[in-house]
């Protein structure tokens, strides 16, 4: 393959990879396997659809991992990618109900 070719298949995949979150909020998976994205900076506290907006300011590594993976390491969903779900085991009533939301 020649360097053009080459350039616009990376410029593809990237959109590919960029817009799948970002016209849209996404209901957070439920599949373990699903692979989500993190960023390994120590601050870093969640996980995201694709590359959205919430990883400009990694200063680590941008991984993709597993959802299991992600939720083993305490990583909660991104606000921007995904909607807001109701805890299962919150209230709201409870004044921590939304803590995780914060963006």
């Amino acid at each position: 393959m020649n360097k053009k070719t080459l350039q616009i298949l990376f410029l593809l995949s990237f959109l590919l990879t960029f817009t799948s979150c970002w016209n849209h909020k996404q209901e957070v998976p439920t599949d373990e396997n699903t692979e989500v994205m993190i960023c390994t900076g120590r601050s870093s506290r969640r996980f995201h659809c694709g590359m959205c907006r919430g990883l400009k300011s990694c200063r680590g590594e941008i991984l993709y991992v597993t959802l299991e993976q992600a939720k083993n390491m305490r990583k909660t969903p991104c606000g921007y990618c995904y909607k807001k779900s109701k805890p299962h085991d919150l209230d709201e009533s409870d004044p921590h109900y939304y803590d995780d939301w914060d963006e």
